[in-house]
């Protein structure tokens, strides 16, 4: 008898006679997974995961216990510059995934990567994005196993306007005779109150 895919925990055996009599022996084996694994609960955007740009971090989805399977991970990450965010994850071939990249409340979908169930690897990016924290929301299809999940940031390089500067009552002085350059086109992160 064989079963995958099992979380740490406590498990039974159960050996029952079918007919007859005599002994028996019974082995428990463990194949156990090397990867390290992300930290839980990380099962909802309000406790996701902090991971930082440009760094690979990696995940575990698919391993259950008599509590249920891990389904979905959530990951945060933040930025202090305008740009377009990436965001690569590559799985296991036991493990199918879906990919969704949200804004600074993790309500709003920016980006998503939920084509066929049969995919191991998904990419999202979204343009135009201000500074601030963005989430990532990674969902087990079928299967189980690892991935590895990396965010990045190609920023803009342009300096760029000071914010607010949406109305003329928040206007910027510019000397005459200078150059000025601004930004138009940056999504801003929106904040909700509850």
């Amino acid at each position: 008898m064989q079963s995958t895919g099992l979380a740490p925990g406590t498990y039974f055996v159960r050996v029952r006679r079918a007919q007859g009599y005599g002994s028996y022996n019974v082995r428990a084996q463990l194949e156990a997974v090397t990867i390290a694994g992300d930290k839980e609960p990380n099962d909802t955007h309000e406790h996701a995961q902090v991971i930082s740009l440009g760094q690979e971090f990696t995940g575990l989805l698919g391993y259950g216990n008599v509590e249920g399977t891990d389904t979905e991970d959530w990951y945060k990450f933040t930025t202090t510059k305008p740009g377009t965010i990436k965001v690569a994850v590559q799985a296991e071939e036991t493990l199918k995934i879906y990919l969704n990249l949200y804004d600074v409340n993790g309500s709003r979908q920016l980006a998503a990567d939920t084509g066929s169930p049969q995919a191991s690897t998904r990419s999202v990016q979204s343009t135009g994005l201000a500074p601030g924290t963005y989430f990532v929301r990674i969902r087990r299809a079928q299967g189980y196993g690892s991935y590895n999940v990396r965010p990045q940031l190609e920023a803009v390089t342009i300096a760029g306007d000071k914010e607010p500067n949406d109305t003329h009552k928040q206007a910027q002085v510019i000397p005459l005779g200078q150059e000025f350059t601004g930004l138009l086109g940056i999504r801003k992160c929106r904040r909700y109150r509850h």
